[in-house]
């Protein structure tokens, strides 16, 4: 069962980080291409 646990858990924070990684890339991407990336971040 802590086996599974683990699994489970790893599995859904490695998700969240590639889901926030993605959204972030994306962001980034869009505004650069639109020109309008004067923003501090």
């Amino acid at each position: 069962m802590e086996d599974l646990l683990r699994i489970l858990v790893g599995g859904a924070l490695t998700g969240a980080l590639i889901g926030l990684a993605g959204a972030l890339g994306r962001r980034n991407r869009r505004r650069r291409e639109s020109g309008g990336g004067t923003t501090g971040r």
